[in-house]
Parts: C-alpha cells; sequence; structure tokens
C-alpha cells in the first residue's frame, strides 16, 4: 500500500511538474492567442492510441492549435 502511495505522489508530482512544459509559437510584440499556436505533450501514457483519441478530442474544440504528442521513458527500477 506504501509503494502505490509513493508510486501515485510521484506520478502526480511529475505531471505537476510536467504541465509547464510546452511550446507556442507567437510572433514578436503579440501576446499569443487561446485558441491557435503548437504545443508539444511530453507523457508517459502507454497507449498511443489514447493520446491520438485525446488529441482529436482537444482539436474539436481548439481546431488551430497543433499538438505533437512526445513519449517519455519512465523508468521506476529503484522501485523494488
Amino acid at each position: 500500500m506504501r509503494l502505490i502511495a509513493a508510486i501515485t505522489g510521484i506520478a502526480l508530482g511529475g505531471t505537476l511538474a510536467l504541465s509547464g512544459c510546452g511550446s507556442s509559437s507567437t510572433t514578436a510584440g503579440d501576446g499569443g492567442s487561446a485558441t491557435a499556436g503548437n504545443v508539444v505533450w511530453w507523457s508517459w501514457t502507454p497507449d498511443n492510441d489514447l493520446a491520438a483519441r485525446e488529441i482529436a478530442a482537444f482539436n474539436q474544440q481548439y481546431p488551430n492549435i497543433k499538438v505533437t504528442y512526445k513519449k517519455a521513458l519512465v523508468t521506476f527500477s529503484w522501485v523494488v
């Protein structure tokens, strides 16, 4: 039980730490736009089809934001 709690805490902490990672393209002097641009989504989601479905659902609401999915390699070899 403690192991599951530790892994959950690490995963949530990692999610919060990485939630600010990404990029958007804006022109110089432009404050950007909430409805256009590019973002890079780093995730350790084991199912690439799930990520593709989530991006498709996101793009239904924000069609002018291009999402590039990058799979992050996460290992827990130190957890024994």
